[in-house]
């Protein structure tokens, strides 16, 4: 079939959906095990900030995956890159399936972290490229459906999950990847476009473009700050900071005069919209996970709810967030800067009456403050998605597209610390208190970066085609 889905006109249906296929194994696979957390740590006999490398071990990974995954891109080609990925996650899949121990089941999730590192930098080069030859900016419903389809198992994910661990066990959140990749491989194979003729690069030149120091710079960076944000409540390890923030500086001298550097500092010194774009994006990723990880390990330990009802107490953000983004990806004369604001807005009145639960449990205000919360996460994630896609330069979208994605898994990562430092050593009612007030914090802090950035949500090069 080779016929054109009405709604995203330029772009074969299939080919629509093997791209689908790579950028929702991502956030699947980060939500899916939200509600397998607890079973898990009761099956291995270990405690929540244990656990909780489970979710860090996948962003740290795929932090640096991500921007690596699309400079290959750009290199390479996308479609190789794009099918290696499927084959690694689900290589992730079956030993999570199998493991038999915390360690194995970390091994398992960075797999999966690289492995779908490489779907979302991937598909926005195929994109960029497909735009570039027919002329024509990728349409709004094309750029909707990818952000639509991620959010919708993103947000749908603690309720399937929650299904899947009470039917079939923990495990099955790592099966689950086997078939879904092969269905993306047998697609690709047959309906990404091929990737550019021609010898592809030499390994050693290949080594020389994508910047090898500066990929191990930055994973020495993140690894130390995780290391040092993990042991916060245990007692600081304050050696993991000082090399956090010595790589963290050399990383910067190096790549500001290094050519094709892996994080291209000086284009991000030019490109201050973008800039901007990533730390808003950090942030709201920041909160969502947090609630995502947070809430169900509370509602489980504490409150003593099931998996599959954990899952069902969620329903209403995710149907929410669904909507919400459905909605306004139908209606072009919503601009970015009103869906930014408007989403900043509703994210801090939305943890508000999460931090109102923490103090009073009745379930109509759980409800309530999950029904809230669904409409920032579709307007803040759908608004930051169009913005990248007006502010990438011409050249090296795919490596822009890894950095936006990395810029979530650090705030990702820095859910997970949260919640380690909160429910030290479980997920009691006081944890859930402190981390509510904790994330209010952070939703002001996010409402004051989009007030700075509301102006700037444009390319200055070219005009603002949402407004």
């Amino acid at each position: 079939m080779t016929g054109r889905s009405p709604a995203e006109p330029g772009i074969p249906f299939l080919q629509l959906a093997a791209l689908l296929i790579g950028t929702v194994l991502n956030p699947i696979n980060s939500s899916l095990i939200a509600t397998a957390l607890t079973p898990i740590g009761r099956d291995l006999r270990i405690g929540a900030d244990q656990t909780a490398w489970l979710v860090s071990s996948l962003y740290l990974v795929a932090a640096v995956g991500q921007p690596l995954m699309g400079r290959l891109a750009d290199l390479i080609g996308p479609r190789r890159v794009f099918m290696f990925g499927l084959v690694t996650a689900a290589v992730g899949g079956v030993v999570g399936g199998l493991a038999p121990s915390i360690g194995w089941l970390i091994l398992a999730r960075m797999l999966i972290g690289l492995g779908t590192s490489a779907g979302y930098p991937s598909a926005m080069t195929v994109l960029s490229l497909t735009a570039r030859r027919s002329g024509v900016p990728t349409p709004r419903p094309v750029l909707a459906a990818i952000t639509v389809a991620g959010q919708v198992l993103a947000v749908l994910g603690p309720t399937l999950g929650g299904l899947m661990v009470g039917s079939l066990g923990w495990r099955a959140v790592f099966w689950v990847n086997v078939p879904v990749t092969a269905l993306g491989l047998l697609l690709a194979a047959a309906h990404l476009p091929r990737d550019r003729q021609g010898p592809p690069p030499s390994r050693s030149d290949l080594l020389k473009r994508v910047d090898v120091p500066g990929v191990a710079l930055f994973a020495v960076e993140l690894s130390a700050l995780l290391l040092f944000l993990m042991h916060l409540r245990s007692g600081p390890l304050y050696g993991w900071l000082v090399l956090a923030l010595l790589s963290l500086t050399t990383l910067l001298m190096v790549e500001r005069r290094r050519q094709g550097a892996f994080i291209d500092v000086r284009m991000l010194r030019r490109n201050t919209p973008l800039l901007l774009t990533y730390a808003r994006f950090a942030l709201t990723a920041l909160i969502t996970y947090s609630v995502f990880y947070g809430l169900p390990q509370w509602l489980q330990e504490a409150r003593g709810f099931t998996p599959v009802q954990t899952g069902l107490i969620l329903l209403p953000t995710s149907l929410v967030s669904i909507v919400t983004t459905l909605l306004v990806s139908r209606r072009p004369r919503v601009s970015v800067r009103t869906m930014l604001l408007l989403g900043a807005t509703l994210t801090v009145v939305g943890i508000g009456l999460f931090a109102l639960v923490a103090h009073h449990p009745q379930l109509w205000l759980l409800l309530s403050a999950a029904l809230v919360l669904g409409m920032p996460w579709g307007l803040n994630n759908l608004g930051n998605q169009q913005a990248l896609s007006l502010q990438v330069p011409r050249d090296g979208a795919g490596s822009a597209a890894g950095l936006y994605r990395t810029a979530g898994y650090l705030g990702s990562i820095l859910s997970s610390s949260a919640i380690g430092f909160t429910y030290s050593p479980s997920a009691t009612t006081a944890g859930f208190g402190e981390l509510c007030w904790l994330l209010l914090g952070v939703s002001a802090l996010l409402l004051l970066v989009t007030f700075r950035s509301a102006s700037a949500t444009r390319s200055p090069s070219a005009p603002d085609r949402a407004s």
